[in-house]
């Protein structure tokens, strides 16, 4: 299962829903990829739903770190929405839940940009 994206645009952010396995090649690239045409656009927030990603190896945290930083970069912000399971474990004990902001609602996350 590759990863899927759905994009859609909100008041306060552009929501990005992820969905399948964020791995090494596809998965981590498209994200990036994603990310990076959501800047061109002009988005400085993003929100990130992972409520159905299934797996995240290391590739997928670094796509996560470079999008994080690639928005920091430009003034931006990155939020992540519904990680669960084994990608919320894998935020916990690599400690990135500390650096990445998470959220389980939308609203609260979207919320989080207007601060």
């Amino acid at each position: 299962m590759s990863l899927q994206i759905d994009r859609r645009a909100s008041k306060t952010a552009v929501v990005l829903v992820l969905s399948g396995r964020l791995t090494a090649g596809a998965g981590a690239d498209q994200l990036r990829e994603a990310v990076r045409n959501a800047i061109a656009g002009g988005a400085t927030r993003i929100l990130l739903n992972m409520a159905d990603v299934v797996f995240m190896d290391s590739a997928g945290l670094s796509a996560l770190v470079v999008s994080s930083e690639l928005l920091r970069n430009r003034g931006g912000l990155l939020r992540i929405l519904n990680a669960q399971g084994p990608v919320r474990h894998v935020l916990q004990i690599t400690r990135l839940d500390r650096v990445l902001t998470c959220f389980d609602d939308e609203q609260s996350a979207l919320a989080s940009f207007a601060r």
